[in-house]
């Protein structure tokens, strides 16, 4: 018995001296964060309006996909600096690497947000968001 312990020891002595490691270790939990420290397995993104990394699903306003063309449907998030301030909006889409950021236009009867692809619209406590003029996104408040 003894034996085979120091030869199953000289073993492992030999592959970590000869292959420079043993078994592969599996990536610590949280160590995957982006360029601003934000842990992307939690969920955490970069928001350039809040200057804080955030998690879309808890700080924003989850819209969903009106129509899909996969088997599963997705939702994109609105978040704003914070509830008092809504002079941008800053959408999280799944396609897109980075958020992107909208304007308020000056309007009454409707809020408004708007880009050079985007705009979306609050109206009767339900968002929509269009892509030029059709609309992919929407939920309530």
């Amino acid at each position: 018995m003894l034996k085979k312990i120091l030869s199953l020891s000289s073993f492992v002595c030999f592959a970590v001296l000869c292959f420079g490691q043993t078994t592969p270790r599996p990536p610590k939990v949280g160590g995957d964060k982006d360029a601003h420290g934000c842990i992307t397995s939690a969920g955490a993104k970069w928001s350039v309006l809040r200057n804080d990394c955030v998690q879309p699903l808890n700080a924003g306003i989850r819209l969903d996909e009106i129509t899909s063309t996969e088997s599963y449907t997705s939702a994109a998030y609105v978040v704003f600096k914070s509830e008092k301030d809504e002079s941008k909006a800053e959408l999280f889409i799944k396609d897109s690497k980075t958020s992107i950021l909208m304007t308020k236009l000056a309007r009454k009867k409707e809020k408004t947000w708007k880009n050079k692809q985007y705009t979306l619209s609050l109206s009767n406590g339900v968002y929509r968001l269009k892509n030029k003029q059709t609309v992919i996104y929407s939920g309530k408040k």
